[in-house]
């Protein structure tokens, strides 16, 4: 078994009163392995994205919650 990385876009409607617009140059990348991760995010900087990373779905819901992301990469679990 291994982790095969899934480009999942992510776009979310906002209320114009919250005053928060989505920034398509802001990835979130949820991975488990840490080296991976660090790749992952390293090649996207270098793109000249802003990154914020985890290894943790709860704590990339909590993100989500609270900031707005162009793009989110994840791993699909299972089968």
């Amino acid at each position: 078994l291994g982790t095969s990385p899934q480009i999942i876009l992510y776009s979310r409607l906002r209320n114009k009163n919250q005053g928060k617009t989505m920034n398509k140059s802001t990835v979130l990348v949820v991975e488990d392995d840490d080296d991976l991760r660090d790749a992952l995010c390293d090649t996207l900087e270098l793109a000249g994205y802003t990154v914020t990373s985890t290894d943790q779905g709860q704590s990339a819901l909590d993100k989500l919650a609270n900031e707005e992301f162009g793009l989110l990469l994840t791993y699909k679990c299972g089968r």
